[in-house]
């Protein structure tokens, strides 16, 4: 397909360097338009930021991922029962891209990338149509490696009523009016994670919140939502690859604390400065899931590879020399090693589904052979072995009244079961709702961290999308397609609806009072009773 690129009339970029203050001197590059050559909608963004001023949902909209402090939940419009042809309003095909569809002012936003064009794009639609708005998109010198999983257009926009902001791992944030005018960008160096970027952009008031961990160079900053300009940057040396987006509580007096989950240490930074206000440590690798704040708590959760109440099995050494060794029982070949032999790393997914299984040559040739010399000696295997099966889930309640390093035994509560994996936990009544891998629902005691039901519902695939509540309705999407409609009562999960869409689903869906907004792989859909 090819992006038509969006040129503004008479704006001048200016390039400037900034130092990136990290152990590799890395830079980003500010390019913005000069303060006064706006263009018609850059002048009303400015003067809607200025004289208004925003909160952290840019208005009660569901205008960044999970709707920014609505965290997953709607509580006023009618909800719909099913997802069927008779609730269809309209559907609109588009590009590649799992970002999640976000709303503001009746438009809707959601990110795409080309491929064979080497460009990303934003798009803009309209809410009660679906029809295309504006469509603007940036060429990509270099894609950075994904896993199937994954895209190069993950990250979720967050929009206000002047325009949207956009973060592509490729490219760097780039901050667009409402009429799709390119106001500034940040350019950023490729981030350097196992699966690929998928952290989502944050705005409170007029600043842009970013994570980018990497196995170098992780930071938070926080930009300027006028003209892109680097407020602060906060280095966080102890964190490496990181998949999850920054949470922003509002507290008393307007003070905005920036809650980010990582690996192996989760913090809470001051939205103002970027201090550190506090901290706990024991993440397991790769944090993915967004923090979740409930009656003055933070709860982090990341999962692992291996929890007593879900363990992983890899075969010992002894077993694997005998088949694929050296014969002197010292060594495995890792050219010995058939790609059919497969590790069942996540045994909650049904057989042949993807990601159930993971191919042991893999594991070996790409995790444990450090010295990449062919050969992983027992010290090599039980090395990786001990770290993976130690690499434990871990969900935390941690008070909001903390100061510095917190220690296990000052939490509220530590957990290990029914903690998901890509998608983000949701709070319902006082329980803690969470989705694994298999359509395993678990229900967890906000106050006690204590598991109160566990139920598996019919639906294939894995769940990347996150779980959102319409009043009592909860909104369940697999990858496979398959959607489910729950209610909680109590510690009870109901099954109200199910059925397919016939198409993948990886993007969490938008809710609003005109309706659910709903992105596969292959289309953009509203749904309303």
């Amino acid at each position: 397909m090819v992006f038509p690129l969006v040129l503004v009339s008479g704006m001048r970029l200016k390039n400037c360097a900034e130092d990136c203050l990290s152990g590799s001197r890395c830079c980003d590059t500010r390019r913005a338009v000069p303060r006064f050559s706006y263009g018609r909608a850059g002048l009303v963004g400015v003067f809607w930021v200025a004289c208004f001023g925003l909160n952290i949902c840019g208005g009660q909209e569901w205008s960044q991922f999970r709707g920014g402090v609505f965290q997953g939940k709607l509580t006023t419009g009618r909800p719909v029962e099913e997802l069927e042809e008779g609730s269809l309003r309209w559907i609109r095909q588009i590009p590649a891209g799992h970002s999640s569809p976000v709303v503001s002012k009746g438009r809707i936003y959601v990110t795409s990338f080309s491929a064979e064009e080497k460009r990303v794009a934003t798009h803009c639609f309209s809410l009660a149509s679906g029809e295309p708005l504006w469509m603007a998109s940036e060429r990509v010198e270099k894609w950075p490696q994904v896993h199937p999983f994954n895209s190069q257009a993950s990250p979720t926009c967050c929009a206000d009523a002047a325009g949207v902001v956009s973060y592509f791992g490729a490219y760097g944030l780039i901050r667009y009016s409402n009429s799709g005018e390119k106001i500034w960008e940040v350019r950023l160096p490729i981030a350097r994670v196992q699966y690929g970027v998928s952290t989502s952009p944050v705005v409170a008031g007029e600043k842009v919140y970013l994570v980018r961990d990497s196995r170098e160079g992780s930071f938070l900053a926080a930009y300027s939502l006028r003209d892109g300009e680097r407020l602060w940057r906060t280095e966080r040396p102890l964190n490496s690859t990181n998949n999850s987006s920054p949470l922003l509580i509002e507290r008393e007096g307007g003070r905005i604390l920036v809650a980010v989950n990582g690996t192996p240490v989760s913090h809470v930074y001051d939205g103002q400065t970027g201090k550190a206000v506090f901290w706990n440590t024991g993440y397991p690798f790769e944090a993915i899931s967004v923090p979740l704040f409930f009656e003055n708590r933070v709860l982090f959760s990341n999962r692992g590879t291996g929890s007593p109440g879900d363990p992983l099995f890899i075969p010992p050494f002894d077993v694997l020399v005998k088949k694929f060794g050296d014969g002197a029982g010292k060594a495995l070949l890792t050219d010995r090693i058939p790609p059919g032999e497969q590790l069942v790393l996540r045994p909650e997914v049904a057989e042949g589904e993807p990601g159930r299984t993971l191919a042991m040559v893999r594991l070996v040739k790409g995790f444990m052979d450090q010295d990449r010399d062919g050969r992983v000696t027992r010290e090599e295997y039980d090395a990786m072995s001990d770290k993976m099966t130690s690499n434990r889930n871990k969900m935390a309640s941690i008070q909001l009244n903390q100061k510095g390093q917190v220690e296990d035994g000052q939490l509220e509560w530590v957990g290990t079961r029914g903690v998901p994996e890509m998608s983000n936990p949701i709070e319902i009544g006082g329980v803690i709702l969470t989705i694994e891998d298999g359509g395993i629902c678990n229900l967890i005691d906000c106050r006690s961290g204590r598991q109160l039901s566990k139920k598996r519902i019919r639906s294939r695939g894995r769940y990347t999308a996150s779980p959102v509540a319409w009043k009592d309705r909860v909104y369940l999407f697999s990858s496979a397609g398959d959607w489910t409609v729950l209610s909680i009562g109590g510690n009870r999960i109901v099954t109200l609806s199910r059925g397919g869409l016939g198409e993948r689903v990886f993007a969490t869906p938008a809710l609003t009072e005109q309706g659910l907004v709903v992105r596969t792989e292959q289309s953009l859909r509203l749904y309303r009773d």
